[in-house]
């Protein structure tokens, strides 16, 4: 009834941070029961409506498609080059950075109920409370643990990404067989002509920027690909590169 009147206000979420192997933590929003039930009521309506228009391209929180399914995926556009490069983007603490004016008005393209969007405005809005109990309003982001976070976390870079990558494959690339593997905001761009690894390169920054957006370049990474460079290694007798990539080690050795 709250929800219909339009006066329901979730609880604050309670958070908890789980260590990282990489020594930090990850931060986590842990919800009550009655705004768990709500917020995947949401999600669910939100998955029928954007999951028909999701690409191929994107692998992560989706119905009947896994992390095997993006490592077959990278393996498979790995396969296929000859003389290319891929590039590895790790998007700085992504969840915590989408900004809610925006990734709303991504959302009012596509449904236009003004009290269903006002509830997705009010759920990505739940307040924090910290560890020493302080309540702490949320301004921007989607934070994990949220069951609805997964959903708009990919519609987000869908928009921002996916269909932005795609006319961009279509339009002026000539390469036409380049791919894009995302799982989540781990994504993988493979490219059979490493100039056009570079052209995106300098590009991307600039798109994520647009949209509140930022790359991790510590943490990102371009190396080249394909059968002549494997060959090219071979030969010479040094190591072959390799990649992590949702907990698997890629080789080159291996293709």
């Amino acid at each position: 009834m709250r929800i219909r009147r339009g006066t329901y206000r979730p609880s604050a979420a309670r958070l908890v941070e789980i260590p990282k192997e990489d020594g930090g933590v990850r931060p986590l929003a842990i919800s009550c029961f009655e705004d768990k039930i709500v917020q995947l009521a949401t999600s669910k309506i939100l998955e029928s409506v954007y999951e028909p228009l999701f690409l191929d391209c994107s692998y992560g929180y989706r119905p009947n498609r896994s992390a095997h399914h993006a490592i077959k995926a990278l393996n498979q556009a790995m396969f296929k080059t000859w003389n290319g490069a891929l590039i590895e983007i790790d998007l700085s603490r992504y969840f915590n950075s989408v900004p809610h004016r925006q990734l709303m008005d991504l959302i009012g393209k596509k449904i236009s109920d003004k009290r269903f969007l006002a509830l997705i405005a009010t759920l990505i809005r739940t307040p924090l409370m910290l560890k020493n109990g302080t309540i702490e309003e949320q301004n921007i982001g989607v934070p994990q643990g949220s069951v609805i976070s997964p959903i708009l976390a990919n519609l987000y870079l869908h928009f921002v990404l996916d269909e932005w990558f795609a006319e961009l494959k279509a339009k002026h690339f000539r390469d036409r067989k380049c791919e894009m593997i995302r799982y989540a905001d781990d994504i993988v761009f493979v490219f059979n002509f490493a100039e056009e690894a570079v052209k995106l390169a300098k590009v991307l920054p600039k798109r994520l920027a647009k949209f509140g957006l930022e790359m991790n370049f510590a943490k990102s990474s371009y190396q080249r690909c394909g059968h002549e460079i494997v060959g090219k290694i071979a030969a010479s007798k040094s190591n072959f590169p390799a990649m992590n990539f949702l907990g698997f080690r890629v080789s080159w050795k291996k293709m």
